[in-house]
């Protein structure tokens, strides 16, 4: 969550991938591995995943023969004489054309994006149909092509990993990045139901969390903020302090990410239409040391805030709903307090 997130794919899931950020144990991951892994952080969309691609298949011979191999399994390439990115040919300009040994070979990429060159790539590049590797996100198919997906390339790499221990770094900090661009999930451990009940009761604490009036603010529901991997809510922080120019009203997000094994608590503070951007701003401008937060990052108008270590071990140790309540709300009060007081 961008605090961890994970994310493109649809803006909210994009939103919901970012999160992941924190997820990633960075004493352990070595420099190469984190810097690749860390791309995706500002370039996610579909062209940026063709760039880092071909720049991965231009450092690592044995990445770029992997990834030829994923498409055209019955081709050798040893006679590689170009390996181009957005080669433009008349009307056309594909993501990858090979030339190997004389013979062209083309691959499109897309993520969502669902306008298809299959004839015209053929008819452009004048290359049989077995010569045209196509990978999307989605399930598509169409008559006389093969067509992959993004998750089948992300099981192919993990499956043919290098013993190398430098390729091996790349290889794992592409397939983080990929996974987070595409939104590849892999569900490893087995479900349990027993405890889900507590996602109910931790749902009805944050309705009271988020409406509620100090000296200083009051808090209002706003609107229900509910992705595939996160829930939440939205809501209104109004300035009920007379010690001068009142703050404008700001938009603050509470929810939890529970698309891993360890759920995440953030606040985000939601910069919608120019709102909350002077509280950002001061965020940005300056060090604030948190007791109960941990600051993060600024990403598709949401500023993140993921609860500091000391945050969650009051939270394990509340004995009951109403303590574990008072952390969340120590947690919410912080960061208003900080807005209000400069």
């Amino acid at each position: 969550m961008h605090a961890r997130r994970w994310w493109r794919v649809s803006m909210d899931e994009l939103g919901a991938m970012r999160q992941q950020k924190s997820a990633i144990n960075h004493k352990t991951m070595s420099i190469a591995k984190r810097f690749i892994s860390n791309l995706f952080w500002r370039f996610n969309n579909e062209n940026d995943l063709s760039d880092i691609t071909w720049t991965l298949c231009q450092t690592s011979e044995s990445f770029k023969l992997l990834f030829l191999n994923f498409f055209f399994p019955n081709t050798i390439f040893d006679k590689i004489n170009s390996f181009n990115r957005e080669l433009t040919k008349d009307d056309s300009r594909a993501d990858f054309v090979i030339d190997n040994d004389g013979a062209i070979f083309v691959v499109e990429c897309k993520i969502y994006d669902k306008n298809h060159h299959f004839e015209q790539y053929i008819n452009t590049y004048k290359i049989p149909h077995e010569n045209l590797g196509y990978i999307v996100n989605y399930n598509l198919s169409k008559p006389g092509f093969k067509i992959k997906t993004w998750e089948q390339f992300y099981d192919f790499i993990s499956d043919n990993f290098p013993e190398g221990k430098n390729d091996k770094n790349i290889y794992e900090g592409y397939l983080e990045y990929l996974k987070n661009v595409c939104g590849i999930i892999k569900i490893t451990t087995k479900m349990e139901l027993n405890g889900i009940y507590s996602l109910y009761g931790f749902n009805q604490v944050l309705k009271s969390v988020i409406n509620r009036s100090s000296a200083k603010f009051k808090l209002t529901y706003y609107n229900t903020d509910f992705k595939e991997s996160y829930y939440g809510y939205k809501f209104k922080v109004e300035d009920k302090t007379q010690n001068g120019i009142k703050k404008e009203d700001i938009l603050l997000s509470l929810g939890l990410w529970f698309n891993f094994e360890s759920p995440v608590i953030t606040l985000g503070a939601w910069n919608q239409k120019g709102r909350s951007k002077l509280f950002t701003d001061k965020i940005d401008n300056g060090e604030k040391p948190f007791k109960y937060a941990k600051q993060q990052f600024s990403e598709d108008s949401t500023y993140y805030f993921e609860g500091s270590e000391h945050f969650y071990i009051e939270f394990k140790n509340a004995q009951n709903p109403d303590e574990q309540k008072k952390v969340l709300c120590n947690f919410v009060d912080e960061i208003i307090d900080f807005h209000i007081s400069t």
